[in-house]
């Protein structure tokens, strides 16, 4: 056996034994430098290895984007259907959906179009005090699937829902803000939430600011807001047009009369109050109050026709067979 040394000028060298062929024995001698760099790559290598071995085991090669946040909507189905019969989910607003809508009037239900930059922007239903009475829809908590507005036309004599009631988040069963049934209180007031108060009382429908709420003043009532228009003036700022567009659903209080409507576009609240004061101007119309529904994918415009008892056809915009925590219905007296 023989040692063979090697070393670099001016280097304290470090010795490495290993063994070769002809069983000789060699010292590798490795400057401080070397082993340093040595070090390095050495622990390049585990690392990429340890990447390598997390990407397999996740998948990270598959250039799988996550999921986008859920926009506002951009159209919403509209169209019509029987009692009994299905649907076209993918179906959207035409321009023959105001002439299907107007064949369900009938006496004290009028369809109005209002437009705006040379297309219809809101589909108004004006309700005679007289015919109809407003009555508020609430899910029944036990079946889990909420109140759709294809069950509620279902109930006799029901002829029209606009809805929805806020909730905790899309879809969601969970009321947020007041929403009281026939003297039972099934979710708390907001004091600071939504700013109006839609409430029934004797077969009347009345409209108060959330602060001035108080049990007893109505028999069934629900929290929205904003308010669109209090005391016959546009109650929305120029503030709101730097906002997000949605679709819009709303309950007016006109005179002798009760006006809901849903625009058939995405909307800023403040075109959608402009719009409508000069609409109820122009039909020689007095409404003090106006409120904002749940809109966006919870907006749900529908009207039946058919005898007292049962719904012969069924016109919508919206979801019709989605479950709501709470929808306003209209009966005929």
């Amino acid at each position: 056996m023989s040692l063979k040394v090697s070393r670099q000028e001016g280097t304290a060298p470090i010795h490495h034994l290993r063994e070769e062929p002809h069983s000789e024995y060699h010292l590798t001698t490795i400057t401080p430098g070397r082993y340093v760099e040595s070090m390095r790559l050495i622990s390049v290598w585990l690392k990429t290895g340890f990447v390598l071995a997390i990407c397999a085991l996740s998948a990270c090669g598959q250039n799988e984007a996550p999921p986008a946040a859920l926009g506002a909507a951009l159209d919403l189905p509209a169209g019509e259907l029987p009692t009994g019969g299905l649907f076209n989910e993918d179906s959207r607003v035409s321009q023959t959906l105001l002439t299907t809508l107007r064949e369900f009037e009938e006496p004290g239900l009028i369809v109005h179009e209002v437009r705006l930059a040379d297309e219809t922007a809101l589909v108004v239903l004006e309700l005679a005090a007289n015919r109809f009475t407003p009555t508020l829809l609430v899910a029944d908590t036990g079946n889990g699937r909420g109140i759709s507005a294809r069950d509620a036309l279902a109930q006799p004599g029901m002829a029209v829902v606009i809805g929805s009631g806020f909730v905790s988040e899309l879809r969601s069963l969970s009321p947020v803000g007041l929403l009281q049934k026939e003297g039972r209180q099934i979710s708390e007031l907001q004091r600071h939430g939504y700013t109006r108060i839609l409430g029934i009382r004797d077969g009347t429908l009345g409209v108060v600011a959330s602060r001035d709420f108080h049990r007893g003043m109505f028999d069934s009532a629900i929290q929205v807001g904003p308010g669109i228009v209090e005391h016959g003036q546009l109650d929305i700022s120029t503030a709101d047009l730097n906002r997000q567009k949605y679709f819009r659903t709303f309950v007016a209080t006109c005179d002798d009369r009760t006006l809901v409507g849903a625009s058939s576009i995405p909307m800023h609240l403040y075109h959608v109050g402009q719009r409508f004061l000069a609409f109820a101007a122009e039909n020689g119309m007095q409404c003090d109050e106006m409120v904002n529904l749940a809109g966006d994918r919870e907006a749900i415009l529908a009207i039946a026709t058919g005898a007292a008892d049962s719904a012969d056809r069924v016109g919508y915009l919206g979801h019709p067979e989605t479950g709501k925590a709470a929808l306003l219905g209209f009966r005929r007296r």
